[in-house]
């Protein structure tokens, strides 16, 4: 529905296609993960500065979160199927930051999140039982082939 109308006001013209960019795989640490299976509540996830709470969520949810504040698309491979509870607190970093602003997120304040608190690789590991590793990924995007400035109508 918005893809007409963004071809008709910008004559934007773009097409899908698969490239190999930097990502991360989502798996499970060497000790095994720490989340808690969750089959009877609510799909639900609280997602704030500095912390992610889950009363029943699938991994891929986890992992298009993870994606946003890092900047790389997070492709779970943990092999996890299912919900789950968790909680995570991190201390973001200001690309974190700066990254969700220029995604139009709102971004809270720094007092609401303690400073010497963990990075989010370590938090990930040490309270979820769970790491990132980097790898290259095929990703589908869009690619743009032309748009205009839109008319004064």
């Amino acid at each position: 529905m918005l893809q007409p109308l963004l071809a008709d006001k910008f004559r934007l013209s773009l097409h899908p296609q698969t490239q190999n960019l930097p990502a991360y795989d989502l798996v499970v640490d060497e000790g095994g993960h720490k989340l808690q299976p969750s089959q009877n509540l609510p799909r639900f996830m609280r997602v704030g500065r500095g912390e992610f709470t889950s009363q029943g969520t699938p991994l891929d949810m986890l992992a298009f979160e993870l994606s946003a504040r890092l900047g790389r698309t997070v492709v779970d491979k943990t092999g996890l199927k299912g919900n789950y509870a968790f909680s995570l607190h991190w201390t973001p970093d200001p690309s974190e930051d700066a990254r969700l602003a220029s995604a139009g997120e709102p971004v809270a304040e720094a007092s609401t999140v303690e400073a010497n608190g963990p990075s989010l690789l370590t938090a990930l590991q040490e309270q979820l039982g769970l790491k990132l590793e980097p790898r290259t990924e095929p990703v589908r995007v869009l690619v743009i082939d032309h748009a205009e400035q839109p008319s004064q109508n």
